[in-house]
């Protein structure tokens, strides 16, 4: 696959994920399934990209997009908690702790989008 393809990929993962983000609230059964999908999709495609440049803070930013990527599998991973749950020193979690890991991933993908389309304009 390309570039172009995974790049389709992500796109649709990302649209996935934020669409079943918004129907959360209703708890529908499938929604959480949905989640993952998108997640892993979004993954596959970012992870897929080749990204060919010499500027450092280009580099940089792309780690960073991967990091998000990172995060956002976490949440699909918490959005099947369904109950609170005990792990350990006073950890818990909760049926809604997904979210924390989805405004960090909504934070950092904003960022460095236009972090990256601020650069490639100068160029």
């Amino acid at each position: 696959m390309n570039n172009k393809a995974f790049a389709n990929l992500e796109m649709i993962g990302e649209t996935m994920v934020v669409l079943a983000a918004g129907l959360w609230i209703t708890h529908a059964f499938w929604i959480s399934y949905a989640y993952a999908i998108g997640a892993i999709f979004t993954a596959v495609g970012r992870f897929g990209q080749v990204q060919t440049t010499d500027n450092l803070t280009l580099k940089r930013l792309y780690r960073q997009r991967k990091f998000a990527v990172i995060v956002l599998l976490l949440s699909a991973a918490f959005i099947f908690v369904n109950g609170t749950q005990y792990l350990a020193y006073n950890i818990y979690l909760f049926p809604s702790s997904w979210l924390i890991f989805f405004v960090i991933f909504a934070v950092l993908e904003v960022y460095t989008t236009v972090r990256i389309l601020h650069i490639t304009k100068e160029k």
